[in-house]
């Protein structure tokens, strides 16, 4: 699996949580670096690099590709939502996923601890989540803290609360990300079922 995320701490430091997490020699999870937060070139890097790996016959039909990237900063002008909108044809393109956080990567952590509905900023998502988290830091990764409860697997009650803020599988334009929602919870659910 091949993870391009926007983030430069916070989701690297997820998913590395998890791949430590489920220790399983099997699952191969490639987190790419980059130096931008543009949505279309962080697209592009995924595109490539599964090129070469498709070159180097390293890449097998059951394997994934994701952006994982902010929704609404890149929403803020027609330039930005140009941008946007050329990184979504080019993933659907070339068969690359998109996992959208809307307002931000946080809302994924915050819905191990509470229902979300009402839409927030990415720094109102920061200070819910800082409640119950209250050293939150962006560059540490939660998962083994929040996958591992001995009275509620909180990772499956956020895969499930993010389930339920998608919206109709045929909204189209920026309808797809409504706030809020994540696409967090597709990647580690994917990542989750093939681990076992």
């Amino acid at each position: 699996m091949v993870l391009a995320c926007e983030g430069r701490k916070t989701e690297p430091a997820n998913f590395r949580a998890v791949k430590s997490y489920l220790r399983d020699a099997a699952l191969n999870i490639r987190i790419l670096r980059h130096d931008t937060t543009d949505p279309l070139r962080i697209v592009e890097q995924v595109v490539d690099h599964v090129d070469d790996l498709r070159t180097q016959r390293r890449w097998t039909k059951g394997d994934a590709a994701f952006a994982i990237l902010d929704g609404d900063e890149h929403w803020q002008s027609e330039a930005q939502r140009r941008r946007w909108d050329d990184a979504v044809r080019l993933a659907q393109r070339r068969d690359i996923q998109l996992a959208i956080s809307n307002p931000s990567f946080e809302l994924w952590y915050l819905l191990h601890f509470v229902e979300q509905r009402a839409p927030l900023t990415a720094k109102q998502a920061i200070h819910a989540l800082r409640q119950h988290l209250a050293a939150y830091d962006k560059a540490k990764g939660y998962f083994r803290e929040l996958h591992i409860d001995p009275t509620t697997p909180l990772t499956e009650v956020a895969i499930a609360r993010a389930a339920a803020l998608q919206p109709d599988p045929g909204a189209v334009g920026l309808a797809r990300w409504p706030n809020p929602s994540t696409g967090v919870a597709q990647v580690v659910r994917l990542l989750l079922d093939r681990a076992t």
